[in-house]
């Protein structure tokens, strides 16, 4: 499917890492977010890369910690030029979400909009339910694809879980042995089975192998070979796993 719902993330340098894997999370589920370290290629006037980005995202998620509050500079440019577009819309229209990524202050000028805490345990269903409202409000339309979409990555975790449940059953293991196993995997050998199964991502999905191909950037035969080397190695681990429990 092709992304059509984009997404400004803006942070502050020292939350780069967890606003990298909510960037990540809303990619899996179909988004297109936009972050400038991960988006400005080289050689890219990266100011107006990100002026560009701002106005033709479809949202602004200002992610927020104790690091970000009281910052200077470039990132309350970026704070106006989303609150001068939110101007030019409508009073119920969602555009300009505060993402708390930790327990802290909101800045004053953002305490209008309601806040998503994104460390909660309902944190992203919400997030989501945020977008997918704020794009019925705007009227824009979306395909029963898009739409079909939006209803899993809510359900994100219960997918995983139900991958998850499905997975163990093949090995006739529990899903915390799977989940121990899984992890004494090489990286790549892990990847490939997680995407494979759909252990990870946000959307259900699993992936084929042309997929995964195009992500790793290897040919089809190679995830091939990785996956079945990684299902060897994950029994060998299930096996350890299982003599380790035995009394």
């Amino acid at each position: 499917m092709k992304a059509t719902v984009q997404i400004f993330l803006c942070c502050a340098r020292e939350d780069e890492e967890k606003v990298e894997k909510l960037h990540q999370e809303l990619s899996d589920a179909g988004f297109k977010p936009w972050m400038d370290k991960k988006d400005i290629l080289p050689g890219e006037m990266w100011e107006v890369s990100i002026q560009k980005a701002i106005q033709g995202s479809d949202f602004f998620l200002m992610c927020l910690s104790a690091n970000s509050v009281d910052k200077r500079g470039w990132i309350q440019r970026e704070i106006k030029q989303a609150l001068d577009i939110w101007q030019e819309m409508l009073e119920d229209d969602i555009y300009l979400i505060p993402v708390r990524l930790e327990d802290c202050e909101v800045p004053e000028n953002l305490r209008k909009f309601q806040w998503v805490n994104l460390f909660g345990e309902d944190g992203w269903t919400q997030l989501v339910k945020a977008i997918q409202v704020g794009m019925e409000r705007r009227a824009k339309v979306l395909t029963d694809e898009e739409y079909s979409l939006l209803r899993r990555a809510r359900e994100g975790p219960e997918w995983q879980k139900r991958n998850l449940e499905e997975t163990a059953s093949l090995f006739s293991v529990s899903v915390s042995q799977l989940q121990d196993a899984l992890a004494m995997l090489a990286s790549r050998h892990r990847k490939v089975l997680e995407f494979r199964y759909g252990l990870t991502t946000w959307d259900g999905e699993k992936r084929t192998y042309e997929e995964i191909a195009q992500d790793f950037g290897v040919p089809t035969r190679r995830i091939r070979e990785l996956e079945q080397q990684g299902l060897v190695k994950l029994k060998q681990a299930l096996s350890l796993r299982l003599r380790q429990s035995s009394p």
